[in-house]
């Protein structure tokens, strides 16, 4: 007897959960919605990589930008706090390094319409 299938969705799920979990994130939730949290211009320089369980936050950051990120350091702090709902992150451990590219969703090219 078979089993009836499963969305790949939902295996895949269980697997990244693991690896979010070593990671020290409860769940997707903060990597995937990240530039939401903080903002887009700091979401596009900046990327979470762990939490460890003292509140540290590791965060991969565009080398120019680390200064600039300390001095938000308290406002990042308060994103955050508002997304989980209590201060998960107590203070950021910042690592200088290129962030991995995102592909660039091309803009669609418009039609010309012939007129015959």
């Amino acid at each position: 007897m078979t089993r009836p299938s499963r969305p790949v969705a939902f295996t895949l799920h269980k697997v990244t959960e693991k690896i979010y979990r070593k990671r020290g994130f409860a769940s997707s939730g903060v990597l995937n919605n990240w530039a939401a949290i903080v903002g887009k211009d700091l979401g596009r320089h900046t990327a979470p990589e762990r939490l460890s369980a003292d509140g540290t936050l590791r965060l991969r950051v565009d080398g120019p930008l680390a200064t600039e990120i300390k001095h938000l350091e308290p406002q990042i702090q308060e994103r955050i706090a508002s997304y989980f709902g209590y201060r998960a992150v107590i203070r950021l451990s910042l690592i200088q390094g290129p962030l991995e590219k995102l592909p660039v969703e091309k803009s669609r090219s418009e039609r010309s319409v012939d007129s015959d």
